[in-house]
């Protein structure tokens, strides 16, 4: 399977941006953060994961990339707006076994215009069949995807189905709506991506510690079962099943399963939600799985990956853009090959300071910087010249924080 191309090169990204010349703070544009974490096993349940974004008819990133050692989790890849209206934007997050399609995650919503918003598309075993068909070798994601929100121009005979109807998204096993109201998404903060931890250092749950001695609960028809002190709980699979393997008394295949699909409804009983009751009652004897429970952990929360070779550890990238940042508003195309870490903002909020340039460099034409943002060790400026925009972009050979202005090295940018 290979990457496609992306199709928008990255611009802005911070809460504060610098004028140069001037000294003035100018407002940023605002934009989304979206972090995607997985339930699912790394090379085994899932091995690419697909995202494609599309903003008013046109199509502004595309890419299949390859779980561990290019895509590890939590990705996150930030989508900036505009400072004057709220653009609109969908996101579309697929997950495939080889070129088979298991899970489509999607997301209906608007860029803020004065904030960074953090919206979560967790990939989750329980949406497994959400997307169906395949995807052929070299393939981009516009050309076989069923498109029946009619926001660009797919192919009328798609090969990669979603199974639920225009307008809706699979959460937590049944379809629902895909529209999201970005006034009521939280503010993006590194910890609320990483677990609680950092880029660098980001905490996952630990599904082999949680249930190491887990019990059975028993379920009737109405999936309600006992399960007393039980305080977190999975889906247990026969050995080569999904989810993380182990051995030992308790072998078999775990997947976590977080509150909003096993509710506790009093008196030490538990339910599982619709979605994953059907799901459960509809799999084949020999497939189907046991809830087991634990009171060793707290639930799983989507948010949070699951330890395992698919978990960002240190340097390990995190996103699908070298940058991780997708500029919804400059409606142009670019064309560069993904590759490195992204996705942290740090600005002059948590006490660092930046000095952009007097000039760019001749080559840009670009003799006012007005921007500049700082995405991981990236730094970026922008200036908008006539009715052009240009960008360049440096890395650092120093990385975060940037308490005094770093040195330059390696011109990686150029006219957007």
């Amino acid at each position: 399977m290979r990457s496609s191309r992306l199709f928008l090169l990255a611009t802005l990204l911070g809460a504060a941006v610098v004028a140069a010349c001037s000294g003035d703070e100018i407002p940023a544009p605002g934009s989304i953060m979206v972090s995607i974490t997985t339930d699912m096993q790394a090379r085994k349940d899932i091995d690419h994961v697909g995202l494609i974004v599309t903003s008013e008819g046109k199509v502004l990133f595309d890419e299949v990339a390859e779980i561990a050692p290019t895509i590890y989790f939590p990705t996150t890849t930030s989508l900036i707006g505009s400072r004057t209206s709220a653009k609109p934007v969908h996101i579309r997050v697929y997950a495939f076994q080889g070129t088979s399609a298991r899970v489509l995650r999607q997301a209906i919503t608007t860029i803020p215009t004065d904030r960074s918003a953090l919206l979560q598309l967790p990939i989750e075993w329980v949406n497994d069949g959400s997307a169906s068909g395949t995807l052929p070798a070299g393939s981009l994601l516009r050309d076989v995807i069923d498109a029946k929100e009619g926001d660009f121009d797919a192919r009328s005979a798609p090969s990669v189905l979603s199974k639920c109807a225009a307008g809706e998204t699979s959460i937590d096993g049944a379809c629902a709506s895909a529209a999201v109201d970005s006034s009521t998404l939280p503010a993006y903060s590194e910890g609320a991506v990483f677990g609680g931890g950092t880029a660098q250092s980001a905490s996952c749950y630990d599904v082999t510690t949680c249930f190491a001695t887990p019990s059975t609960v028993a379920l009737d028809d109405a999936c309600e079962g006992n399960a007393p002190g039980a305080s977190s709980f999975a889906a247990k699979f026969p050995s080569g099943g999904d989810g993380q393997c182990v051995t030992g008394p308790n072998s078999g295949c775990y997947v976590p399963l977080s509150s909003a699909v096993v509710a506790n409804i009093g008196n030490g009983r538990v339910r599982l939600a619709p979605g994953l009751c059907q799901k459960r009652s509809a799999a084949a004897a020999d497939n189907r799985f046991e809830l087991v429970a634990s009171s060793a952990c707290a639930p799983h929360d989507p948010a949070v990956q699951v330890c395992g070779d698919a978990a960002r550890e240190g340097s390990r990238p995190n996103s699908f853009l070298d940058g991780g940042v997708i500029n919804i508003e400059a409606g142009s195309s670019g064309d560069a090959q993904p590759s490195g870490d992204g996705g942290t903002s740090l600005d002059g909020s948590n006490g660092n300071a930046f000095t952009a340039p007097a000039t760019f460099p001749p080559d840009t034409e670009c003799v006012r910087p007005e921007k500049l943002t700082v995405v991981d060790n990236m730094l970026i400026y922008s200036c908008d010249q006539g009715d052009s925009v240009y960008t360049l972009r440096y890395r650092s050979t120093v990385g975060p924080p940037f308490a005094a202005p770093a040195p330059l090295t390696d011109n990686l940018g150029g006219r957007v």
